[in-house]
């Protein structure tokens, strides 16, 4: 019995990036984008992997920020997706200390993730 070599992109890989986005995280949020891209590449650059890049991204609960709470970017094999998306980020709200980690985490846990797929979350946070 022979067995086939296995392909190149037989390991489903779907890795979601949740940020905090809140005031507070200002002079961070260069240096996070900066290492999720650090992340992408080198996920990338290693072979056997089919990779999926998702992106939620969160703030504070009314009335201390009103842009939104929760923001969920579905799942792209595309790197220049994600790279747009996280160009588009920055800081913003916030002001007490409690922020709205738990709805990121809801939608993080909703997004469409493969079954049969690792699934990876990098929470990127500076206040529980």
């Amino acid at each position: 019995m022979t067995t086939q070599p296995t392909g190149h992109n037989d390991k489903e890989l779907d890795i979601c990036f949740t940020l905090d986005v809140t005031g507070s995280m200002g002079r961070y949020i260069h240096e996070a984008r900066d290492n999720i891209r650090m992340v992408m590449d080198r996920l990338q650059q290693t072979e056997g992997y089919n990779l999926r890049f998702g992106l939620v991204v969160y703030r504070d609960h009314p009335p201390q920020d009103m842009s939104f709470v929760s923001k969920a970017f579905a799942f792209t094999t595309d790197a220049q997706v994600m790279e747009t998306q996280l160009k588009g980020l920055h800081a913003q709200g916030g002001g007490d200390g409690p922020e709205a980690v738990e709805a990121g985490l809801l939608d993080t846990l909703n997004l469409e993730w493969r079954p049969n797929s690792t699934k990876i979350c990098v929470l990127i946070a500076d206040a529980p």
